[in-house]
């Protein structure tokens, strides 16, 4: 097992500690209020699916790399907010 020496100990314990915590909390610029929601999520995917059928490129594969889903789905929202961007996505939205 690792540990500090007794001049690193002394170094951390000198480190001052913040008065107050604030806790970590997500915002999302892409709506009024910075918190997620379905409806802020969707005019955010429409805007970039008008984008992407508007580029002259033959796919939109690349847009949806491995790394993106990865990224996306280890996000810190609701699970209906990832579930509804992959079907989104994915076009399968049940709508009337």
């Amino acid at each position: 097992m690792d540990s500090f020496s007794v001049q690193k100990c002394r170094e951390i314990v000198k480190i001052p500690i913040a008065n107050r915590v604030v806790e970590p909390k997500l915002v999302w610029h892409y709506s009024k209020f910075r918190i997620p929601s379905v409806k802020a999520v969707y005019f955010h995917l429409k805007k970039n699916q008008f984008l992407l059928e508007h580029q002259n490129s033959p796919s939109s594969s690349r847009l949806a790399s491995p790394a993106f889903w990865k990224r996306m789905w280890s996000l810190n929202v609701p699970p209906k907010i990832t579930n509804f961007m992959w079907r989104a996505y994915k076009n399968s939205l049940a709508i009337k």
